[in-house]
């Protein structure tokens, strides 16, 4: 790693995971549809960028079953409310449409989960690809894996946590009438991370 390569980055992160994959990928296993669910997540990167883009969003990474997504830190809240509402029901909808008639029956809880959180990430170079490091990255996998620990949502996907302090940095400001976002003040235990024993954070019902 070369330092001359390092520099300092303020980035929103959103990480995202689709509910009970592992479940849907074993039964199209089983019945030699795979090549369904590699036409689903093209699908879903094809929103991405095409959403995101708007946004000055950047898919950094695929993790097999999510993405970490990087935006500016100055992105209005209503703006990425509505990233996160258009990934969900076109998740939902395309799903219903490509992926359900390859089911015996419908998973659950189906949907995605989001942990969000901001901060400064530090972009380097790794054999020859562009990586980011920070506690931001960290802290948004384990929110977004802490998802199901939330009682009100712990049977469906389509949720997000976010930290206190990423919700609260998110510019509200816009035209009157816009739908006001509803969060919800939880505590969900973090490994390995400072005061993860009861973490408060904001949570919210997408769909």
């Amino acid at each position: 790693m070369d330092s001359d390569c390092l520099s300092i980055e303020r980035k929103l992160v959103v990480v995202f995971d689709i509910c009970s994959s592992t479940k849907i990928l074993e039964e199209l296993k089983q019945n030699d549809n795979l090549d369904c669910w590699r036409n689903f997540l093209m699908f879903l990167k094809d929103c991405l960028d095409q959403d995101g883009k708007k946004l000055g969003m950047t898919p950094y990474k695929f993790l097999g079953d999510g993405w970490i997504l990087l935006f500016p830190p100055a992105i209005r809240l209503p703006d990425l409310y509505d990233f996160l509402y258009g990934l969900c029901t076109g998740f939902d909808s395309h799903f219903d449409f490509s992926m359900l008639p390859l089911l015996q029956k419908r998973p659950a809880p189906l949907g995605l989960t989001f942990g969000i959180d901001t901060g400064e990430l530090v972009k380097t170079k790794m054999h020859g690809r562009e990586e980011y490091l920070g506690r931001a990255i960290n802290l948004a996998a384990r929110l977004q894996a802490a998802t199901k620990l939330v009682p009100e949502g712990n049977d469906y996907g389509d949720t997000v946590l976010f930290s206190k302090h990423s919700f609260n940095s998110l510019d509200t400001s816009g035209p009157e009438g816009e739908v006001p976002i509803h969060v919800k003040p939880v505590k969900v235990p973090l490994k390995n991370i400072i005061g993860g024993e009861e973490y408060e954070c904001f949570w919210s019902q997408i769909l």
